[in-house]
This record gives structure tokens, sequence and C-alpha cells, in this order.
């Protein structure tokens, strides 16, 4: 996923929660563990549930 999102260019339409998340994910990717935390100590929670 990491590499194929470096290489292309992705936009949002009218929700950009797909892509938010995305770059979460992104910043954490060094991380060496089964999750990533759904908010950093200083920062708003990630939400990664559906919108349906």
């Amino acid at each position: 996923m990491f590499d194929l999102t470096d290489v292309i260019e992705l936009k949002a339409g009218e929700d950009s929660s797909v892509l938010e998340a995305l770059a979460y994910a992104k910043a954490h990717r060094a991380m060496v563990r089964a999750f990533i935390p759904h908010r950093d100590a200083d920062g708003p929670k990630v939400d990664v549930g559906a919108p349906w």
C-alpha cells in the first residue's frame, strides 16, 4: 500500500477521510507492531470507521 501510494496521486472527492487515514498510517509506517495508535499524544482521534 505504501509503495503504491508513494508513486500515484490520490485525490479526495467530497469526503477526504480515506486520505486522512492513509496519511496517518504513512506517518506511522516505521512502527514494527501489529497496529498503530488511534491518536497521537497531541492529536485528534483518527476516524477509520466505514461511512456506510
